[in-house]
């Protein structure tokens, strides 16, 4: 509902000129119309009073109302929905005055309330009524008073019609209200359930310790790169990286101290990775990384920017001591499959492990 009546308000401006122009194009129909009546009517004798009476004076009326309008609501433009209804009401007490042997006319004033509904406020559908009778008041006293076609019948039933009118107006204002909490009740447990559903699939695919991938995720990203890297002959690279040492940090400085550890690394990983690639928790401190379209010696480069980055660390949950990695990095060929190009990848892990640590083997 809040979105419905932003939209509104970002129409209204444009909803209001409309009207503006629907009121100039209503005065400009008014004055051809009456000139058009009176030629048909009066052919041989053009008479001047009725000229002044019925054409003159009411366009040129109207047209200083719509300066007026046009005056008022560049000095009060927050006042500007009521002065656009205001103007409609005494556009048609004018045309109703100038053509009261149609009775019919009086209908017309139902015209500002329905306009009115479009606002999506009762105050205005208040407004434009009460607008409407008091005018509608006046003329009718000024017909009962002044002339003989005064008609109580048809004073009643237009009466009646307003009032008709502004009850189905406030109905319909209700009933849209009503549709619009719905559809705003709807949307909002549309939206809940898709973003619970993003959370869930988030949750199976991620590790909740990293925000790296899972283990079950890199198994599936890794066929799927082998298999687009054999279809579009990408180079496609897979880095396993283990942390040094890492039972030792947990039995003298405990797991939580070992699980900060495990997240700071993986932040570096993180951090250092092209947005092409695909960083994961293989399982407890072990990570693994796919590398996507970099030649050997960009990951190898890249890889030995993660391992120094590490290495220069000094974590504060253990003492501010360094902690290092050892890595194994492989480049995919097409011959291999994805668990033998994962064994040959863990080999070089092994080596490096082996060898020194706190290095990257690569073949």
């Amino acid at each position: 509902m809040i979105e419905f009546k932003k939209y509104l308000i970002k129409n209204k401006e444009k909803w209001n000129k409309t009207m503006i122009r629907h009121y100039r194009n209503a005065v400009i129909i008014s004055f051809i119309a009456e000139i058009i009546i009176y030629v048909g009517y009066h052919p041989e004798q053009l008479h001047i009073d009725y000229l002044y009476r019925y054409v003159l004076i009411p366009t040129l009326l109207l047209f200083l109302i719509m300066v007026l309008l046009n005056i008022l609501l560049l000095i009060v433009p927050k006042a500007e929905d009521y002065l656009i209804l205001s103007t409609g009401s005494i556009i048609i007490t004018i045309l109703a005055y100038i053509n009261n042997t149609v009775t019919v006319l009086g209908i017309a004033y139902i015209l500002p309330i329905i306009i009115s509904i479009f606002y999506y406020e009762k105050s205005k559908v208040l407004f434009a009524f009460i607008t409407n009778v008091t005018l509608f008041l006046f003329m009718n006293i000024y017909l009962f008073k002044y002339s003989s076609i005064f008609s109580l019948s048809n004073f009643v039933t237009s009466i009646v019609i307003m009032i008709v009118t502004i009850l189905i107006a406030r109905g319909m204002i209700n009933e849209m209200k009503s549709i619009m909490r719905h559809i705003k009740i709807e949307l909002e447990t549309k939206q809940n359930l898709i973003a619970e559903k993003t959370m869930l699939e988030k949750s199976l695919k991620m590790d909740g310790l990293t925000n790296l991938y899972n283990h079950s995720t890199f198994q599936t990203e890794l066929k799927k790169g082998i298999n687009f890297s054999n279809t579009n002959r990408i180079p496609l690279g897979l880095a396993i990286i283990d942390i040094d040492d890492f039972k030792l940090i947990n039995d003298t400085y405990g797991h939580q101290a070992g699980d900060r550890v495990i997240k700071q690394v993986a932040d570096i990983i993180k951090n250092n990775i092209s947005k092409n690639d695909l960083a994961s928790r293989y399982g407890g401190e072990e990570y693994t990384i796919i590398m996507i379209n970099h030649s050997n010696g960009e990951a190898i480069k890249r890889l030995e920017t993660i391992r120094k980055k590490i290495e220069m660390h000094h974590s504060r949950n253990i003492d501010n001591h360094n902690v290092t990695v050892s890595i194994g990095y492989m480049e995919y060929s097409r011959s291999m499959t994805k668990d033998v190009f994962f064994e040959k990848t863990d080999r070089l892990l092994y080596e490096a492990k082996h060898s020194g640590k706190n290095k990257l083997v690569t073949k």
